[in-house]
Parts: C-alpha cells; structure tokens; sequence
C-alpha cells in the first residue's frame, strides 16, 4: 500500500529472468534495512489493540498484569481508539506524523517533543510504556527477529536477482536505503504499508500470510512502492488520457501486484521451489480487480517472459481493461 500525502503540516523489453543472487557477479547492496523498535512496535500495538475485528483480544482485555499496569494500558488504548477509530490509519495525518517521529528514536530513548496535536497521543505512548515493555515487547521483539532472520535467509539467495529483474520491469531503481520496521501487527487490515518519504516500509511479523517464501515478495512489493510503480502508473494514464479517461480502478496496483507476484514465482522455481503468488493464494483480485485477470495473463505475462515489447503488452492491457 503506497501512501503519498504530505505530512509536514504535522511533523524498454524484458530481460531473461536471471538466476538465482549468489550467480550474480557483482550483486549490488539490497536497499532493505530490517529492524525492531520498541516505540515503532508500541505505536502500532496499541493502532492494533482497539480494533474490533482484531483476533489479539489478549491486547484489549490484559489478564495477569498488575493493577497499575493494566491501568496504565487501558487508558492508553482508549486514547488511541478515541483519536482513531473513525479513521483509516494509512490516510491519518497524526497517526503517521506519529510514525515518522519514531522512526529514528532508539528504544532507551525518551519521546521528542511533539506537535499540539500530536501530545495526547504522546502521552499515551509514554504511559502505555512501561507495560508494553513489560509484558508484551519480549515476545513481540522476538517475532519480529524471527521473522527477519527467515527473510534475510531468503534475500541472501533471492535477493539481488529480485532486484534486479524488477527493475528492469518495471525500470525506475530502487532507493539505496529503505527502513523495514518489523511490528507484531500494523493496525490496518491490509497489512504491510510503505511510505515514499523517506522510503519506510511496516511489515507486519504475525500475519500468517507474510511467512516463508512470501516475506521475499512482499518485501519488493512494498518496496516497489517507494517510487519503482511511477512510470507504471503515468504510462497507463498516458494511454488513457486521450479517451478522456482516468484510472481510476488503480489497474497500476493490479499490474504491480501480478508483476512482483510473477516475478517472484518464476525466480524460486529455477530452484525447484513451488511457490504461489501472494493475489492468487489471498484473493487479491477477486477484491475489486476481477477486470484485470484475463487481460493480464493475455497481455502482461508475455511482457514478463520476455515474448512482447512492453509498450505493446501495456496498451492491450489498457484497452482490454478500459473497453470503449
């Protein structure tokens, strides 16, 4: 999920798949810098805790904790719930001005001086501190490096290759840095977000659906997020515009969805590894991109395996999903 509004108010063809990473000479830095942070994990605790459709009841109904702590928690979860219940957290301005003021503060720290707006909330954070760290953070830091430890195995191999192939796809580069915080859960239905500025991604290290092999395609589907979707998304409204139309069924995110997903499955079978992308396996496209199925294996698949030019399969894709 990509997300592009400013917060200062607050705060050519394709190329042959290649091999796998370590056939690569040389393989180039991958960009990802995967970490746990208390703060970053407290903030989307908490964004997680107060929602309803959340199975984490353990989050909302502490049992075990001391009076204080248990106290201390639940004021800080009806602060939250209080700001954002109402609002979708990847669109909120002071939930991720919030972000963004965490994202460089080390666990010992204390919390910066924040924003009018942003203080209750701040001060939620700091009460719900001492608990969280208490009861909840060692199992939440331990998920999380479990979970970084599987995914660095998987770039080690895969990486470089991913990379690579995706760039020259879908041809913009990657940044040269993007922060991974790795939190027990994000808060927002969907998962995983990316913000562009500065390219930040929030993995999710609980969700079922983002272990094993999918951690390698949802790091470079967030990734492709921080600005890799760009030309994808000016050349499709190129083709559009002339009919006086815009794209408005974000066909860019279904085409970036397939690609990444694509990609990644070709790439582990040449090591003989059985992988289903992550749209198919969750039903991704039944949810609103139904449209683009068909047009995609008829005319984006043969971009992707290298058998027609990409402004060809590109303006097919477009007429067949935007018929007159």
């Amino acid at each position: 999920m990509d997300r592009r509004q400013a917060l200062g108010l607050l705060a050519a063809g394709a190329a042959p798949l290649a091999g796998a990473a370590q056939d690569l000479t040389p393989a180039r830095p991958l960009p990802f810098r995967l970490r746990s942070r208390f703060w970053m994990n407290l903030h989307h605790t908490l964004a997680e805790a107060f929602q309803p459709r959340s199975q984490r009841g353990e989050w909302r109904q502490p049992q075990g904790w001391s009076a204080q702590e248990t106290r201390d928690w639940l004021e800080a979860l009806q602060a939250y719930r209080h700001a954002f219940a109402e609002q979708d957290l990847l669109d909120d301005d002071r939930f991720q001005a919030l972000r963004l003021a965490l994202l460089g503060l080390g666990d010992s720290q204390p919390l910066p001086a924040m924003d009018a707006a942003l203080r209750p909330l701040a001060q939620a954070l700091s009460q719900a501190a001492a608990p969280y760290r208490r009861q909840l953070w060692p199992a939440h830091d331990a998920a999380n490096q479990a979970w970084m430890q599987e995914a660095r195995t998987r770039l080690a191999s895969w990486g470089p290759a991913l990379r690579e192939r995706l760039e020259a796809v879908l041809q913009p580069a990657l940044p040269e840095l993007i922060l991974v915080d790795l939190v027990p859960l994000s808060g927002d239905r969907r998962g995983a977000y990316t913000d562009g500025q500065p390219p930040h991604t929030v993995m999710p290290s609980l969700r079922e659906d983002y272990q094993g092999d999918a951690a390698l395609e949802m790091l470079f589907h967030e990734a492709s997020h921080t600005g890799m979707d760009d030309r994808l998304r000016e050349d499709i409204e190129a083709l559009l515009a002339p009919r006086g139309l815009q794209d408005r069924k974000q066909l860019w995110h279904a085409v970036q969805f397939y690609t990444v997903g694509h990609v990644t499955q070709r790439l582990l079978s040449v090591s003989g590894r059985d992988y289903l992308p992550y749209a198919q396996r969750r039903g991704v496209f039944g949810r609103g991109w139904a449209f683009a199925v068909e047009p995609l294996d008829a005319h984006w698949q043969p971009f992707l395996e290298g058998r027609r030019p990409r402004a060809q399969a590109l303006a097919g894709l477009v007429a067949a999903c935007y018929p007159a």
